[in-house]
């Protein structure tokens, strides 16, 4: 028995449809645990951080020097550069 060309074309799109639900689905489910994990390890940064505050550490990132710490030399042995002033609560 031979199918038509028409059936055939019909039956494609359909699996191609199905395929791309499953594909959905999967990246869904995926991008659903990396949003967890991110918030996980968001609220364990917040925790070590409040954590070395009452112990009085310094608190270290990779952001930047600890809170409090003085700016780097300048280049060239000049006078070390200010900090900006914080912003005003207004």
């Amino acid at each position: 028995m031979k199918t038509s060309m028409r059936q055939q074309r019909g039956a494609i799109l359909i699996i191609s449809l199905m395929f791309m639900v499953v594909l959905t689905m999967l990246a869904l489910t995926t991008m659903g645990g990396i949003t967890l994990e991110e918030r996980m390890s968001g609220q364990y940064r917040d925790l070590n951080v409040a954590f070395q505050e009452l112990k009085g550490e310094p608190v270290t990132t990779n952001f930047g020097p600890p809170r409090g710490a003085a700016p780097p030399p300048a280049p060239g042995g000049g006078p070390a550069p200010t900090a900006p002033p914080p912003p005003s609560g207004k």
